[in-house]
């Protein structure tokens, strides 16, 4: 066999190689427009995401000052809810403090009936230290503003009444023991 020339052999290795070569190429082309193609899907994704994105956050920034609003007309009403409860808490307070001054005052004019009560006891016998208890009965009443006036509130009429008798009931007995000394 005759022996082809050198030429042939790698003119044959060429275009093996230039054939190689345009398949790997078609290939990676191939590749590449594949890559593209998925770029392009990504980049519309990545687009259509931020789109998304910004109208959510649009949508929390409405909303934000939708809840601000809403929070703001709350403080209001918490602002004025709470002065009320404070002015409601003052009212009760004070009334129970009347409550209370009211029924001090109740025990101090049981107190002062009791007293009257004992001092006419031993006035038959002590009259001049009945009228001197009398007379220290009288400015102890006037001294601390012992009146009827102060059971105008919460108080029945019974009540009225019988604070009337009994702090009248000083000055009648005072004034009794006196007539009866000067007689």
């Amino acid at each position: 066999m005759p022996k082809r020339p050198k030429t042939s052999l790698g003119s044959g290795f060429a275009l093996g190689v230039s054939g190689y070569n345009s398949v790997k190429l078609r290939s990676i082309s191939s590749e590449m427009d594949s890559m593209r193609a998925m770029q392009s899907e990504t980049s519309g994704q990545i687009q259509h995401s931020t789109k998304l994105t910004l109208n959510a956050i649009k949508s929390v920034a409405d909303l934000q000052i939708a809840t601000l609003g809403g929070l703001v007309t709350l403080d209001d009403k918490l602002e004025s809810l709470s002065s009320i409860a404070w002015d409601v808490k003052g009212y009760l307070e004070r009334k129970e403090s009347e409550r209370k001054f009211i029924g001090d005052l109740k025990m101090i004019v049981i107190g002062i009936e009791d007293e009257v009560e004992r001092i006419l006891e031993f006035s038959e016998e002590y009259p001049e230290y009945a009228i001197l208890q009398l007379k220290d009965l009288q400015t102890m009443i006037k001294d601390h503003d012992v009146r009827v006036e102060h059971f105008s509130s919460h108080c029945s009429i019974g009540d009225i009444k019988w604070a009337k008798q009994v702090l009248g009931s000083v000055d009648i007995a005072y004034l009794g023991l006196n007539n009866n000394l000067g007689d």
